[in-house]
Formats: structure tokens, sequence, C-alpha cells
């Protein structure tokens, strides 16, 4: 698809999108985004005596991660950054964990996060 194509297709988009919401308030507008974030990444070699297991546990392979949700209304207020946790709700992580995180956002745990 050329530039100027995909100009006019932005541009026509904007047009039936402010025609449709005109009568929203702009702060009722959010554009909401997720991303994972890494933490405890898992060591890329192993050492192990000569002869012995290197073998490293299923839960010990993947990195740990957890998701950021990151919303700004289109006034421009960003709201705060909600986390989405992997554990169980009411488990301890919930409990336990959450409460140590930092103030000002928002923390949720799911099981499937």
């Amino acid at each position: 698809m050329k530039q100027t194509e995909l100009a006019e297709l932005r541009d026509n988009f904007a047009a039936s999108f402010w025609e449709k919401f005109r009568a929203v308030a702009p702060s009722d507008i959010i554009n909401v985004d997720e991303t994972p974030v890494y933490y405890d990444s898992p060591p890329r070699k192993t050492l192990a005596r000569i002869g012995a297991s290197s073998k490293v546990n299923k839960s010990q392979k993947h990195a740990d991660r957890l998701t950021a949700v990151l919303s700004i209304r289109s006034n421009g207020d960003k709201l705060p950054i909600l986390f989405i946790v992997k554990g169980k709700p009411g488990g301890l992580v919930d409990k336990q964990e959450i409460p140590t995180y930092p103030e000002g956002h928002d923390y949720v745990v799911q099981e499937n996060a």
C-alpha cells in the first residue's frame, strides 16, 4: 500500500471515528496498551560437576513476568499503571506479596496472567 493510500485511510478512519464519538468527552476516550515485564530471568548456562546432572527444573526454565497495562485519556491524563501478576486470587501472592508493592498503581492477581 502506498504512503498516500495509508494517509487517506487514516484520515477517513479519524473522520469516521469523530463523527461517531463527537458527543463523547475527551476524558472518556482511553487508549490502553499492555506489555510484558520480565524479571528474574533464568541463566543462559548452568554449571555442574563432571558426571553430575545439570538438569534445570521446569519452573526455572522460564523468566518470571507480569503484565503492565498502560492507559491514557485523549485529553492527556495518564491513568495509574495496572500490573497483572500471575497467582491465585486470594492466595499467597495476593495476600502477602501484593501489599509490599509500591503505592500509586493498581495490582491484580490472575491465574492465567
